[in-house]
């Protein structure tokens, strides 16, 4: 059975998800574009594959019918507005996201940035780069007990 890959970045950084297919006994067509696909080029790479792991092409109902084997969907990321659910339903097509996938990121992100406002990082860097050094003062608040 093939599996169609149209994200162009899946495995890029760790290669597990991609073994685990092929360990299943899965082809897997990848994206040969590094970039999102056309909707011609979408049919065109995954018209013999029972499933996809999706990017952010456009799954609409023109393109699921020109789709006959396609029994489900692997969305990657949390947004689903690309896909026609209510077409891949008509078609017995199963629809699936990974809605926490860049939670972590996200929490490491905020704390980076209120570390950066507290500490004034980018700002630092930008004005020592223009050859301005000039100490700016951080206020730290002081909880008392």
């Amino acid at each position: 059975m093939k599996v169609g890959i149209t994200t162009s970045s899946f495995a890029e950084f760790d290669n597990k998800p991609l073994q685990i297919l092929k360990d299943s006994e899965f082809e897997c067509v990848l994206n040969p574009y590094g970039r999102k696909l056309s909707s011609e080029e979408l049919i065109k790479l995954i018209c013999d594959c029972c499933g996809v792991v999706a990017g952010t092409e456009l799954l609409n109902k023109e393109v699921l019918t020109k789709l006959p084997l396609l029994k489900v969907i692997s969305r990657c990321g949390v947004g689903m507005d690309n896909v026609d659910l209510k077409a891949a339903e008509e078609f017995g097509i199963k629809v699936y996201n990974t809605p926490y996938g860049p939670t972590l990121a996200v929490a490491e992100l905020t704390v980076s940035m209120i570390l950066n406002l507290l500490r004034k990082t980018s700002f630092m860097d930008s004005q020592m780069r223009k050859g301005i050094w000039k100490k700016e003062w951080v206020i730290f608040l002081q909880v008392k007990k």
